[in-house]
C-alpha cells in the first residue's frame, strides 16, 4: 500500500507551486510591506466592510458560528489574515495558516463557491485604499489569488481525505470519476448552450 503523503507536505509543495506561477518574489514581499504602510489604516473598515457582506448572507454567517467563529472572533481573525497578506513572508507558517483559515471554514460548512466573494471584497476594499500604481495592482491581485488558491487548496485536500475515508477509493480513482462526471456534465451544458467549439 502506497505511503499518503502529509498534508503538511502538499499544502507547502502546493503553496511553493502557487508562488513560483503567480511570481512571489522578494521584490513583491519588499513592496507589500510599504503598500501596508497606507493600507493599514482602513484595515478594521475594510474587514468590518467583508463581514458585514457576510452577515447578510444567512447561510454564511451561520458557517462561521459553527465554525466557532463569532462576531469578535471573525473579526480578530480576518484582521489577522488581512496583515498577514502584506506582511508575511509566503513562507511555510504562512502557507499553513491560510490552509488553517480555509479548514476553519469548512469545519463550519462555508461553501467553496463562496470563497471567491469573500476574498473579492477584501480585495476591492484594498484596491479603493491603495495609489493606483499599476504594478502595486498587480501585486495586490497576485497576493490576494495566491490567499485564495490555498484556501480551496485545503478544501479539496479534505474532500478527497473525506471521499477515501468513506469510500476506500484511491486518488486516482477519485479523478477517474471526476473526469467522468465533468465529460457528462459538459455534454449536458453544451446541449443546454447549443454550443460544442469548447468540447
Amino acid at each position: 500500500m502506497a505511503h499518503e503523503e502529509s498534508l503538511r507536505t502538499i499544502l507547502i509543495s502546493g503553496c511553493e507551486e502557487l508562488s513560483s506561477l503567480l511570481g512571489i518574489t522578494e521584490d513583491v514581499k519588499k513592496n507589500l510591506k510599504e503598500i501596508y504602510k497606507v493600507i493599514s489604516a482602513r484595515k478594521e473598515e475594510i474587514v468590518r466592510t467583508a463581514l458585514d457582506l457576510i452577515s447578510k448572507n444567512n447561510d454564511l454567517s451561520e458557517a462561521l458560528k459553527k465554525a466557532g467563529l463569532d462576531e469578535t472572533r471573525s473579526k480578530r481573525l480576518f484582521e489577522y489574515w488581512f496583515t498577514a497578506i502584506f506582511q508575511s513572508d509566503y513562507g511555510e507558517r504562512h502557507c499553513l495558516d491560510v490552509a488553517r483559515i480555509g479548514l476553519l471554514l469548512v469545519r463550519g460548512g462555508f461553501p467553496l463557491h463562496s470563497l471567491s466573494p469573500l476574498v473579492s471584497v477584501f480585495l476591492s476594499e484594498t484596491l479603493k485604499t491603495s495609489d493606483g500604481e499599476p504594478s502595486h495592482i498587480v501585486m495586490l491581485a497576485k497576493v490576494f489569488g495566491w490567499n485564495l488558491a490555498v484556501m480551496i487548496l485545503s478544501y479539496e485536500i479534505i474532500r478527497q481525505r473525506v471521499f477515501k475515508k468513506a469510500t476506500g477509493i484511491s486518488k486516482e480513482v477519485y479523478n477517474r470519476l471526476v473526469d467522468i462526471y465533468t465529460r457528462t456534465f459538459l455534454n449536458e451544458l453544451a446541449k443546454e448552450l447549443k454550443v460544442w467549439w469548447f468540447m
